[in-house]
Order: structure tokens, then sequence, then C-alpha cells
């Protein structure tokens, strides 16, 4: 009997001690697993993206740009004063060196700063300049001269392409594409005196349609007018019959109010697709033109003079200032395109801002001279004439003309007669397309270098006849393409 309790006392305490030491080892199993967990956390507030080591490195990483920016910031200060004369200034590869000893940077950064003038801190892009002259610069010290070609078709983007709507030029829908097929060359410096201009050494052109089987050029309207040489209104005596094939030449048409009241807008947007990271482009106008040639339009006096010549007035309208009365029957270029609604009868247009100059007995630099005017006169067929972005209107006791302005015949124009006119008469016209980049003021002349340049050769074009058709209130309309007979007017 006492045997058989101390047996069942061993055997209990067999069971406790294997109950025991299950619950150890579950307990076990639990610690490692928290402790695992605890890890894991551990190790991802660590680790993780947005975890304390990440969270460090990206604070280091923002006090070195910020470091480095402070530090380009105070080279650029250094940089500028020292062009006016306020000492010497640090060369970028010691600059760069410089911030190599401070542990800023290190030689691989130092390669990828010459190559592309940026690095990558962390998360920023910072972007470092060149200590290469700016071509504003280059300009004023003589190193860039006016006509001098610049490699700018490097960056012009050939995919880039504007057409021009019917309801906005009145005429048809014609579209241009960017191309690498003009030269570049140097116009001078805008207004401001802080971004060098480029213009294209040619007009550039519209995409054409070729020949058909026959061998006949489509798009034929056939018309009379006037030449463009005579300075005569709508309805004057027409001078001949001629043929304007507009689909095939590479000219831009605009068309009466329409053209006239877009004009501006049509002409930027085609230019615009040669536009690029470095500067922006635009169309040429009337108004850059007499800055850089030095002709002043002084609409309080009512006059164009060049400014070596005050008191002579240049201006072959002799218009400015005029106003017209509006009749019960007459248009404005807004209230005909607009269901063609009359003006109010007797209404006063605005005084009138169209005027032409001859530039031919002017002092021009010769190199600007054939920049801006080569190509446009009668013994090259008028054949690079172009619009300017410079819509203007003229008033006299008959009416108000309304145009775009032009270059051509030895003449700038700011309006013109032959377009549209406030009794619903209409001009459509052909003329080439003339950009101008505006660089940035920081473009260097690492980033755009001086190239050999020819001139583009447009003898297989002819503008003698820029008139591609005319008619009247009762033909208006954006794209009716009317051919009525009767005078035409220069631009």
């Amino acid at each position: 009997m006492k045997e058989q309790e101390n047996q069942k006392r061993t055997d209990l305490k067999k069971l406790n001690l294997k109950n025991k030491n299950a619950i150890t080892l579950v307990a076990l199993v639990v610690t490692i697993v928290v402790l695992l967990i605890l890890a894991g956390v551990t190790i991802s507030l660590l680790l993780d993206e947005n975890g304390i080591i990440a969270k460090s490195k990206d604070a280091r990483n923002a006090n070195r740009a910020g470091t480095i920016r402070d530090e380009i910031s105070l080279w650029e200060a250094d940089k500028v004063a020292s062009e006016n004369g306020a000492g010497s200034h640090e060369s970028m590869d010691a600059f760069l060196t410089r911030l190599k000893t401070r542990g800023l940077i290190n030689d691989e950064d130092i390669q990828k700063i010459k190559d592309t003038r940026e690095l990558q801190v962390g998360k920023e892009i910072i972007k470092f300049p060149s200590d290469a002259k700016t071509l504003v610069q280059a300009f004023n010290d003589g190193e860039l001269q006016v006509g001098d070609y610049l490699n700018y078709n490097d960056y012009v983007d050939e995919s880039k392409t504007y057409t021009t709507k019917t309801n906005e030029n009145g005429w048809a829908d014609q579209k241009y594409t960017a191309t690498k097929n003009t030269y570049w060359q140097v116009l001078g410096l805008d207004e401001t005196g802080e971004k060098l201009m480029l213009i294209s050494q040619s007009p550039i052109k519209k995409e054409m349609k070729q020949k058909d089987q026959t061998g006949q050029e489509v798009g034929r309207a056939k018309i009379r007018l006037a030449s463009i040489e005579n300075a005569v209104k709508l309805g004057a005596s027409s001078g001949g019959s001629s043929t304007i094939d507009w689909e095939t030449t590479p000219y831009l048409v605009l068309k009466g109010a329409y053209g006239y009241v877009y004009c501006e807008k049509i002409l930027n947007d085609i230019s615009g697709i040669y536009s690029t990271s470095l500067g922006t482009a635009e169309s040429l106008t009337a108004e850059e033109i007499n800055r850089l040639i030095g002709v002043t339009v002084d609409y309080t006096n009512k006059k164009v003079y060049a400014n070596s010549d005050p008191n002579t007035n240049i201006d072959k309208w002799g218009v400015l200032g005029n106003q017209y009365p509006y009749k019960e029957t007459d248009y404005t270029p807004e209230s005909y395109i607009n269901s063609k609604a009359n003006a109010t009868a007797g209404t006063q247009t605005d005084p009138a801002t169209a005027y032409y100059y001859q530039w031919g007995n002017l002092t021009i630099n010769d190199t600007l001279k054939t920049i801006l005017f080569n190509g446009t006169t009668s013994d090259a067929n008028f054949a690079k004439s172009y619009w300017l972005a410079s819509p203007a209107v003229l008033s006299d006791s008959d009416g108000a003309y309304f145009g775009p302005g032009g270059v051509c015949g030895g003449a700038v124009y700011a309006g013109n007669y032959f377009f549209f006119d406030s009794g619903g008469g209409w001009g459509a016209c052909s003329f080439g397309v003339r950009p101008v980049v505006y660089l940035e003021s920081n473009i260097t002349v690492e980033d755009l270098h001086k190239i050999d340049g020819q001139e583009e050769d447009w003898s297989a074009y002819s503008n003698s006849d820029p008139a591609v058709a005319h008619g009247n209130s009762s033909n208006g309309e954006a794209g009716n393409h009317g051919t009525e007979s009767g005078g035409g007017g220069p631009v």
C-alpha cells in the first residue's frame, strides 16, 4: 500500500514536471515570436523608406544640398561682382575642387556636373551655373556679331507642328512643322538688353502640296489684281491677270477680317514651334524692326522718322491719328466675323495706327539690312517677303482699312489697304513667316556656339503677286475663296 502511494507521488511529480516543461517551451516560443516582431518593427523603423535611417539620410542630404546651393549663390554673386570690376572671380574648376575638399561632392559628382551642369543630391536636383560667358556678354564684348550663325538647330524639335485653322486665318487650314533646314542668325539684343535674339535666316515654309500626275500645280486661283508696287486701294484699276498657286507655295495665306483679328495669334503660334528650352520664339514685328534700324513712330505728333533725322516724316500713308465715322452699312472686323453685324452708325474708329516707310534711303548696318530685307524686293521676285505681327488700321474720308503688317517691296508696313475695309471688302494675301527666338539670359557660348551658315536658296519661289483673292461682303466668310475681279494693293 505504502509502495503504491509512493509510486503515485512519483508519477504526479513527473506529470507536474512535464507540464512545467511544456509551459516553459510555450513561453519560450511566445517570447521568441515577440522578440522577432519587435526586431521587425525595429528594423522597419530603422531601414524603411520612411525609417529613422532614411530620414536621417534625407536630413543629411537636405543639409548638404542647402549648403551647396548657398555656395552656388555666393559664387554667382561673386561672378557678377567681378564682371562689374569688383575683384577677381573663382573659376568653376576651383569652385568644384573647394566643394570636394569640404566633403560636399566627390570626383564622380564633379564629372557629372561638368557633363550636365546638374547634380542629384538625395531627392533634389541642383543646377550648376557655367563660368563661360553668356551670349549677351559675348555680344557686348564684340565676340558675337549681328549676322553670326549659331547652332540653334541642334535644339529644334522636329516633332512640333502647328496648323492654323480656316476659322482663324479666313482662308484654309495650313500646317507648319519645325525643321532643321534653316539657319539661325544673331539679330541683336532685345529691348531690355538682357536677351540675345536669333532670327531664321529665311522665312519658314508651310507644308506644300506637290504637283499632280499631269504635272499641273494644284490649288490654282486666277484673279485680276494690281501690282504690289502700286499703292492703290480696293476698287482701283487692276493691273492684269495673275495665277497664284497658294497650296504649292511656302507662304501663309491670311484673309480679310479673320486674318486681321487673329494675325498676331496665328503668326506667334506658328513661330512658337521653334521655341526650345533655350528660348521662346515669336513672330517678328514692325516695332522690333523699327527699334533695330533706328526708326521712331510718334503717334502724338503723327509722324514716323529716322532717329538720325527727327524733323523728316518718312510715313508714306500719313494717316496716323485719323478717324472714320461708321455708316449704317459698315462693319468692324470683329462685327463682321460675328454674324456680319453692322457697326454702330456714327461711331468713330479708333485713331489710325497704320504707316509704312521705305527703308532704302535709311542708314542701316549692312548686315542687319541683309538679314531683314534680302530677298523681299523686286530683283528677287519678292520671294522672301514676310508678315509682321503688327495689325493696324488706316482711316480716311472713304473708310477704314484693317490689316497685318509686312516687309515687301522695299518697305516696312504696319497695317495695309488690301485686306479688310469697313464696307466689307476683303483681300487674301500670301507672305512668309519669320520667327525670332528670344534666348534666356543665362544661355552661354557653351550652349550655343558659332557655326558656318549660308543663305537658303529661294530662287524657285516668287511672290510678286501676293494677293491671292479678294471680294466683298457677299462672299467673305471664312473658307470662301471668292475671286472677284478688281484692284488690289500693297501690304
